[in-house]
């Protein structure tokens, strides 16, 4: 399946709105944002490195009905990432295999601030203050 088709699969999500993939410019310039964070804060965004280390980086908008993490993904000042079991799935079934236990692994995590805010500029994001849709990274 190639990128264009797993940006289709990511917005039939509920939730997700927004699917743009990020070159290689943009990943270093997330990654240099994160480092700084990092530094500033003492919080280690291991999720966002985690995924930075796919072949394929995208960035997606969400709003509120999308669901929520299963697991706790802040602990001890560490962000942690996730499974995208959703996108997961909808893979098997692609490739015909529903009841498969294949290690298919797409993972996703949130930027910090910064990052977001300069995501915010990259791909339309809805609302604002409170209401404002949240930025979540994909890692393929």
């Amino acid at each position: 399946m190639n990128t264009n088709e797993i940006i289709s699969q990511i917005k039939s999500i509920k939730g997700i709105k927004e699917v743009k993939l990020l070159d290689s410019e943009q990943r270093e310039f997330i990654q240099e944002l994160e480092i700084q964070e990092e530094k500033e804060t003492g919080i280690i965004n291991q999720g966002v490195k985690e995924v930075m280390q796919r072949k394929i980086v995208l960035v997606a908008t969400h709003d509120e009905t999308f669901r929520e993490p299963k697991e706790e993904l802040f602990k001890d000042n560490v962000i942690f990432s996730t499974s995208f079991h959703e996108l997961d799935e909808i893979m098997r079934e692609k490739n015909n295999n529903i009841n498969s236990t294949d290690n298919i692994n797409f993972i996703i995590s949130s930027p910090s601030k910064e990052s977001h805010e300069y995501l915010k500029a990259l791909i339309k994001v809805e609302g604002e203050g409170l209401n404002e849709d949240a930025t979540l990274l994909i890692g393929v």
